[in-house]
């Protein structure tokens, strides 16, 4: 026990002054008092009020003899005064070292006081348990550093906590010298953060020789990971996904502290493999260190009401009744984006300056400025003007505060970054719309997205991709005709059909995410829906048909959905259950999404060749008996599309690559794609044949290339792009459908603002946007939006933009069945700590 340890140390001090008073050596009298009566005020501090009774009086019966001696009163009588004074100092000295009703001492030393929230649950509990703690609360200092490393200010924010909280001085504590049974922090950094750092003495590896425990908390929460470890297939993904996460794991805060405390028992696990994977220690070493108890910020959202909180007159009379958005700027979005977050900021404000009902409380992370001036200062004066006009016009709320619990808490709705704060915000039941600093438009903007069309007498139709609608346009035309929402679908699916086909005057729509297959009959303008029985999400998902002998082979994604024939003559589907299980059969996991990629299957001589995403593995499938055979590639490639040309097979990979396959005699070559990103994001999806060569269509990049495999040349066609043509829908990929026409190449928009058709031969690219109508889009649009925002308690920008979000947030009330308990997780740390884990 820390005091134990102190007030044995004091006592050895007072009984080495008192026996030099016995023997009759120089003593000032009165620092021997002091010792006494410091170990007595020590004792007192240490010990519950019934353990410390039957030490009060024994110590005041000392520290009165001693008065004694110093006044003369005791005379004659001395000597026998300061030997009976010995032995009761004796006694009491045994007396502490069996005393096991000693208190705790911990110390909570936060850096920042707005991420105090990571600890007060905790420090809450122990200062609550008077008999058994003894909680402190250091805030440590830390600089701002320049670009260099070098410190370039210093902070200590102790006074900015909040009146309830007491807080010690750091610079009058040793800590060394006090060594406290235990030391929570939540900077995991020590010296490894460019942007800023706590006083080197506060590092956890200086910290190890401060305390008998060291906890770490993290002042963050991460999204919750998902993985399935037993599913080899998902070995990369998973991989790529712990890579991410070991940015926030391998630290020395981490590494150093005797137990880090985390989110969840799956965050644990990822923890564990992590530090396993990465360091000397075992799995049983970090199982036993790393405890998923929970992040105590999440109490502060639970137990926190608006009452609790001061609010400045002047945001009182701005909020005024009206709806209040919580506006998260953070670090990750101005590291990644860099020159488009600061024009998206800029974006935002004008938007919410437009707006008479809902107010901005703008509250950006509190290290922005900081990052803003280590990492990227030459976009410090933008963001900084940016700062500063929205602050000087006073319309809006701007939250510079250590307070982020208040401006979750007194909000009605969060627009922002991706960052931990999400995590924290969606437990309050509120709705949480995600930052785009790319988006543009709505999916209601006017501007057609499709996957695949049919031509039926002079007229263009397709399935709407962004939600439930079937449209028709005169070819040669631009404005799209509304037929009517697809029964038996959502009216707000999105990527519902993945093809169309025609047979007489009936249309054909093939579901990738839908309950079967939706028939329109173009003569009576009716609708019906061919049920097929779903997975375990109750939809279909089918990625590509074939067409065998005047029927569809459909082609699912996974084995969720039947391999099925589907006639278009008698409208009947007969289900291939033959070759489903023997895939099954063949692979693990036949029903993870997804184990077959769009464009991944060809016929070829009778036969379905289907590449096994993303493997290097392709399933031959014989169309007359359904025999079913497993072909490992001589080639390395992480497959996704197939094709054939003149003997040979041309896949893209998901590893940035193209590759050909000769089946005859077993070899292959791989080509790189030229692709400068540095992201797993795939480029190019689809390779289309065209004479002797090989078209890419731009995927996620906006780029086009033409590819000669006979001189293992690439083209770059991204200049011939026309004006106007752009992404509609930032982040999404830019094409999926095409469909070819003698020397034409039409690129059906799925992100894109319009139909792209390219002319090979001229080399040449023409552009055309299909529009909807404004009256149309009213009323539609504004009813699928609010299902949405309705359905989610998350939504992402492009899907709905921030103007349709401030619409509907200004009739949305939090009901009651969205609110969340109370949890206490601060406390259930506390007491395993208190109790030794």
């Amino acid at each position: 026990m820390a005091i134990q340890k102190r007030l044995l140390a004091k006592l050895k001090s007072a009984n080495a002054a008192l026996d030099m008073l016995q023997k009759g050596k120089p003593l000032d009298i009165n620092d021997l008092l002091q010792r006494l009566t410091d170990a007595q005020s020590l004792c007192q501090k240490g010990l519950p009020e019934a353990a410390y009774k039957k030490y009060e009086e024994i110590y005041d019966g000392l520290i009165m003899a001693i008065k004694e001696i110093q006044s003369g009163e005791a005379a004659g009588d001395a000597q026998a005064i300061i030997a009976l004074c010995m032995e009761l100092l004796q006694h009491i000295v045994v007396e502490t070292i069996k005393e096991d009703k000693f208190k705790k001492e911990i110390f909570f030393l936060p850096y920042k006081a707005s991420m105090w929230d990571s600890l007060e649950s905790v420090w809450k509990a122990a200062d609550e348990d008077k008999e058994n703690c003894i909680a402190y609360v250091m805030p440590i200092p830390y600089c701002d550093r320049n670009p260099d490393g070098t410190a370039r200010e210093w902070h200590c924010e102790r006074y900015e906590f909040p009146e309830y909280v007491p807080t010690l001085d750091w610079q009058s504590v040793d800590l060394k010298a006090w060594h406290p049974e235990v030391i929570f922090y939540h900077n995991p950094y020590d010296n490894n953060n460019r942007v800023t750092s706590v006083e080197g003495t506060y590092y956890s590896s200086n910290l190890k020789e401060c305390a008998d425990k060291l906890i770490y908390i993290p002042y963050f929460v991460l999204a919750e990971p998902n993985f399935d470890y037993d599913d080899p297939e998902k070995k990369k993904e998973i991989q790529e996904t712990e890579n991410k996460i070991a940015n926030f794991v391998l630290e020395p805060g981490v590494i150093n502290a005797d137990y880090t405390i985390v989110q969840s028992e799956a965050m644990k696990q990822v923890y564990v493999k992590i530090l396993a994977r990465h360091t000397n220690a075992t799995k049983e070493y970090w199982e036993k260190r790393i405890l998923g108890l929970g992040s105590p910020k999440f109490d502060k959202v639970f137990g926190s009401k608006k009452e609790d909180y001061q609010i400045p007159e002047e945001w009182e009379r701005l909020i005024a009744g009206r709806k209040t958005i919580f506006y998260n700027t953070g670090l990750s979005a101005m590291l990644d984006h860099r020159k488009k977050f600061v024009e998206k900021v800029r974006s935002v404000i004008e938007t919410f300056k437009k707006q008479n009902d809902v107010l901005l409380w703008w509250r950006p992370h509190p290290l922005l400025i900081s990052t803003f001036r280590s990492m990227h200062p030459e976009l410090l004066a933008e963001y900084e003007e940016i700062v500063n006009t929205y602050r000087s016009e006073k319309w809006g709320i701007y939250d510079d505060t250590p307070d982020m619990d208040r401006a979750i808490e007194c909000t009605d709705g969060y627009y922002g970054d991706w960052s931990s704060l999400v995590h924290l915000y969606e437990k309050t039941g509120k709705k949480v719309f995600i930052q785009n600093c790319r988006a543009g438009k709505n999916l209601f903007s006017g501007i057609s997205h499709f996957m695949d069309s049919v031509e039926k007498d002079g007229y263009m139709y397709f399935s709407e991709n962004s939600f439930n609608g079937l449209f028709r346009y005169r070819v040669g035309e631009t404005k799209a005709e509304f037929l009517g929402s697809f029964p038996g679908e959502e009216p707000w699916q999105g990527d519902l059909h993945r093809n169309v086909f025609v047979k007489g005057d009936k249309l054909f729509f093939i579901p990738i995410n839908g309950h079967g297959i939706s028939v329109y009959d173009c003569r009576n303008s009716k609708f019906n829906l061919l049920k097929i029985p779903g997975g375990d999400d109750e939809y279909v998902h089918y990625m590509q048909c074939i067409e065998v002998d005047e029927k569809l082979m459909l082609i699912p994604v996974n084995l969720n959905t039947p391999f099925a024939f589907f006639d278009l003559k008698n409208e009947k589907i007969d289900y291939i259950e033959k070759v489903s299980k023997e895939i099954a059969g063949m692979i693990s996991h036949p029903t993870r999404y997804e184990i077959f990629s769009l464009y991944g299957a060809i016929n070829v001589d009778g036969f379905l060749y289907l590449a096994l995403c993303p493997t290097n593995i392709i399933l031959k499938i014989s169309l007359r008996t359904f025999a079913v055979e497993k072909i490992e590639l001589p080639i390395h490639i992480r497959l996704r599309y197939i094709n054939y040309v003149d003997g040979w097979f041309y896949f893209t990979g998901m590893n940035h690559v193209i590759g050909r396959w000769c089946e005859t005699d077993n070899t292959g070559d791989i080509y790189d794609i030229p692709y400068e990103a540095t992201d797993e994001v795939v480029p190019y999806i689809q390779l289309i044949p065209y004479q002797d060569k090989l078209i890419l269509p731009s995927g996620r990049e906006d780029r086009f290339w033409m590819f000669s495999p006979s001189s293992n040349k690439w083209e770059n066609l991204t200049y011939n792009f026309p004006p106007g043509f752009e992404r509609d829908i930032r982040g999404s990929l830019l094409f999926l459908g095409y469909r070819e026409d003698g020397e034409n190449l039409y690129l059906y928009p799925r992100a894109g603002n319009g139909l792209l058709r390219f002319n090979a031969k001229e080399k040449k690219f023409y552009f055309e946007a299909i529009r909807y109508s404004s009256e149309l889009l009213n009323s539609l649009g504004k009813n699928i939006i609010n299902h949405v925002l309705d359905e989610n308690r998350i939504t992402f920008e492009a899907v709905v933009s921030i103007e349709d979000y401030l619409e509907y947030m200004k009739t949305f009330d939090l009901k009651a069945e969205d609110e969340l308990e109370e949890r206490l997780i601060g406390e259930y740390i506390y007491q395993l700590i208190k109790e030794g884990v």
